[in-house]
């Protein structure tokens, strides 16, 4: 028993092939193109099995009546094993075939010079390619920098771009199945991207949630809960990303006006156990502030007892963080004193 197959299944094409698609006959020496398909099944009811079919059938490409019908399985044979099956063959196997017969200098000079245009393409690219990698990444243009995030060819990192008209804003809030529907991306690719943009975004909110230091009070709220209950004495060093505006020497209990510090970048505890003046050694102070580009930093350390009035040695060993750091460029802008739920500073005392 033979059963039709329902046109509606072919709109889509069959396989690599659709409507439209040119071809060669290689009997009429004519290019003809798929203009619909058909196809049954086959049953065999004493076997029990069946059998399905599938017809490609061509027409003319100026409009001229043209009559042609193969099996589906025979035209993919015919195209993807480079065996030509009359009367169909695929026009670029035919051209190819007769490429390869025809020795005439003229087809010669022609696959050379296609050969050096994609030489010179490969050395365009790598020439491109060699002068992102040996220029600093800040300097890389945006196709090159997506180009090295998601592995992408130079020509594909441009026309992502382009596809979104160079909106890098846009982009950065595409999910990995928009990048991949709009740039035309992997999902490997769009995924990378994305993983990219998220890190950035990540990286805009540390910056913008960082605290402002602007008074030793935001020092003493940001370390009160860290430092007050202690058992051992510790030295945090925190750094700041402005240059600390310092110009008071101020008395105790009072603020000048003109104090502004800057946004804490990081901490970092240099010492714990019991303090001299030979704890705060500069090296390991300021390694931290360098490390971190700090511009000032702020010392602060605890005093188990709970009283936070400073010591002599507290004293003698921040004056000469100051003049250490002035001569390398990084201003000491306090130290502050930690006790049991109140605080010291030495620039309010005045004895800095």
């Amino acid at each position: 028993m033979r059963i039709e197959l329902d046109a509606s299944r072919f709109d889509g094409g069959v396989g690599d092939f659709e409507i439209g698609h040119v071809f060669f006959d290689t009997q009429a020496e004519r290019e003809v193109q798929i203009v619909k398909f058909s196809g049954y099944t086959e049953i065999d009811d004493d076997e029990g099995v069946s059998y399905e079919t599938v017809n490609v059938h061509f027409g003319g490409t100026n409009g001229e009546v043209v009559n042609g019908l193969i099996e589906y399985d025979d035209l993919e044979r015919a195209i993807y094993t480079h065996q030509t099956i009359k009367p169909i063959a695929p026009k670029w196997f035919v051209d190819e075939v007769n490429a390869e017969l025809d020795g005439t200098a003229e087809a010669e000079a022609e696959a050379r010079r296609a050969k050096e245009v994609r030489d010179a393409e490969k050395r365009f690219i790598a020439n491109i390619r060699n002068k992102a990698e040996r220029r600093d990444v800040e300097h890389w243009s945006d196709t090159e920098l997506f180009a090295k995030v998601s592995g992408a060819p130079l020509a594909l990192a441009e026309s992502v771009l382009v596809s979104y008209e160079n909106n890098l804003a846009r982009m950065a809030n595409s999910t990995p199945k928009q990048l991949q529907l709009i740039g035309k991306l992997t999902e490997k690719r769009s995924e990378k991207i994305a993983a990219a943009f998220e890190l950035g975004k990540r990286l805009a909110r540390f910056h913008a949630e960082r605290p402002k230091i602007t008074s030793p009070s935001d020092v003493a709220d940001l370390m009160m809960s860290k430092l007050r209950y202690l058992q051992k004495e510790i030295v945090v060093v925190l750094a700041l990303d402005t240059k600390g505006g310092v110009t008071t020497t101020g008395k105790a209990g009072e603020i000048a006006e003109d104090l502004k510090w800057g946004k804490l970048i990081a901490e970092e505890t240099v010492f714990t156990g019991t303090l001299n003046a030979s704890v705060f050694h500069p090296r390991e102070i300021f390694r931290f502030a360098i490390q971190e580009s700090a511009n000032s930093i702020i010392l602060c350390h605890n005093h188990p007892s709970g009283d936070p009035q400073p010591s002599q040695e507290d004293i003698k060993a921040t004056k000469q963080l100051i003049e250490a750091g002035n001569n390398i460029g990084i201003k000491v802008l306090d130290h502050i004193i930690i006790g049991d739920g109140i605080f010291a500073s030495l620039k309010e005392e005045g004895f800095i």
